[in-house]
């Protein structure tokens, strides 16, 4: 068993120092890239927007101004705060939902893809389309935000079924 490994082991390092990064290769990292920064950016929002609403845990309160209940009982939060603190989450719960799932496609279509223009147009309209879909959640825009949402999964179907196609040729 552990020759073989060591046998597998040593062979994959070969490879990859065979390996030349493609322009698919490069643009599925700096497309990562951006959509992590975007992702945490999302996040850094999000937790602002739940001190306001008073959504944090109640040790928080430490941290700022105001009662942090978990969103339970009476909250000094406005509405508004409280309103925006729900669109913040579920900012990132669809991006919790949808951002693993576009990764795994991207990252694996790339070694299978039957063409390396497809790839890179599929993946910079996802990573586009993600982008998008938060700006337009956040300023509460609907009818672009499905779109962008649409385009997003188009996009990921075109990945895969391009790497499907390249890889049962």
């Amino acid at each position: 068993f552990f020759t073989n490994l060591k046998t597998s082991v040593i062979l994959y390092q070969r490879a990859l120092r065979n390996m030349s990064a493609t322009d698919a290769g490069k643009v599925t990292m700096l497309c990562t890239t951006l959509v992590w920064i975007k992702f945490f950016i999302t996040l850094s929002v999000q937790g602002s927007k739940r001190f306001a609403g008073g959504s944090r845990p109640p040790e928080d309160s430490a941290y700022k101004q105001g009662d942090q209940n978990y969103g339970l009982g009476q909250s000094t939060a406005s509405d508004t705060a409280k309103e925006e603190d729900v669109r913040w989450q579920r900012i990132v719960q669809n991006d919790v939902e949808n951002l693993p799932l576009g990764l795994v496609a991207m990252w694996g279509a790339l070694g299978y893809a039957d063409n390396e223009d497809a790839h890179i147009a599929f993946a910079l309209i996802w990573m586009v389309s993600r982008i998008l879909h938060t700006v337009f959640y956040a300023i509460k825009i609907p009818f672009p935000r499905s779109v962008a949402y649409i385009l997003g999964q188009i996009s990921v179907l075109g990945m895969l079924i391009n790497g499907c196609v390249g890889a049962f040729e």
